[in-house]
């Protein structure tokens, strides 16, 4: 049975949608209703005005939207009526976001199993592959997802995964990177391995990247490199001297390894100088090149290793037009760490 948008007369009030024609079923809202429905729903998202509506019959009217309106495999996103579904969805994930409340995230997961739309169902997992998740939880239907047609339903199942740590999940993750040769999937294992992975799974997922040589995706030296440990420091190595992509190995070596590994960095320091590069990489959160970053942990050894002092030299001298502008100025900038004391 579809209840009434006048049993919600306060919420739609507090909403803002006093225009709303009460009487209709939530399950026959005009197209119009549906809209002014929605674009409320998503400013209250927007300005996390929660609190006044965080009450069981918000929670109550949520629910009735997404139990009463019914989104075929077939409707297309720009109906009116999709998008207060999705919204629905939205406000309930971020609720849950906010009080862990269990039956909340046990609703929303058991609807992955009557939702239709991929892009509904993608919406779902997209709002709590941010979210912990219980353990004592059934999340079968997660499990069943990462397996979907759709890459959308598919990743975002695989990242909810990471908020889940229990072992056989982890088990899970290590099975579908095993059963796939799709980059996109092995980076979205280890987006949640990086979080729910122990030293099980990153030496599974070495042996992964080990058989992919000279191609091994950069997401499994990436999670090395943020979660992993001296252990896998020769993997790193390997793919550091052996893989077309370098740079996040880069990364973990030189965050495991000190004096031991400059031969090793300054061997890639002369690649980066040996020919003029296309296209500049930086790094999220510091905007640096490998190179910057390889010449910054370098400067720390440049009084103690003779070839450091050599190699800068070399730069300044005969190499400065292999260098990006940032990285010119960061060598000018930077010319006392190599100066001999």
């Amino acid at each position: 049975m579809s209840y009434k948008l006048e049993s919600f007369a306060h919420i739609l009030n507090e909403l803002g949608c006093k225009n709303i024609l009460w009487s209709n079923e939530i399950s026959e809202l005009t197209e119009e209703n549906a809209i002014i429905l929605h674009k409320s729903l998503e400013k209250l998202i927007e300005q996390k005005e929660f609190q006044k509506l965080n009450n069981p019959d918000f929670y109550k009217f949520l629910k009735e939207i997404i139990l009463s309106i019914k989104i075929k495999s077939s409707y297309g996103i720009k109906d009116g009526i999709f998008w207060i579904k999705e919204s629905a969805y939205r406000t309930l994930v971020y609720l849950y976001s906010n009080n862990k409340d269990k039956s909340t995230i046990e609703f929303i997961i058991k609807q992955l199993e009557v939702e239709k739309h991929s892009w509904i169902i993608y919406s779902i997992l997209s709002g709590i592959s941010w979210c912990w998740i219980h353990d004592d939880i059934n999340i079968d239907v997660i499990i069943k997802l990462c397996y979907h047609r759709s890459h959308l339903v598919r990743d975002y199942a695989i990242q909810a995964l990471g908020n889940i740590f229990i072992p056989w999940v982890e088990s899970a993750l290590i099975n579908i990177a095993e059963n796939t040769d799709d980059e996109d999937v092995l980076a979205y294992v280890c987006i949640s391995l990086r979080k729910a992975g122990t030293q099980k799974s990153f030496d599974s997922m070495k042996a992964i990247g080990e058989k992919m040589l000279p191609s091994c995706p950069e997401c499994i030296p990436y999670m090395l490199a943020e979660v992993g440990s001296i252990h896998d420091l020769p993997f790193l190595i390997k793919i550091l001297e052996k893989n077309r992509n370098k740079m996040n190995a880069l990364d973990g070596v030189i965050k495991f390894w000190g004096i031991s590994e400059v031969g090793t960095i300054i061997q890639r320091v002369k690649q980066f100088i040996s020919r003029k590069r296309i296209i500049e990489i930086v790094y999220y959160g510091n905007d640096d090149t490998n190179f910057i970053q390889a010449m910054r942990f370098l400067s720390q050894y440049s009084q103690q290793e003779h070839l450091i002092w050599t190699l800068y030299q070399n730069i300044v001298s005969k190499k400065m037009d292999m260098l990006f502008e940032q990285e010119k100025k960061w060598i000018q900038e930077n010319k006392d760490l190599f100066i001999k004391k």
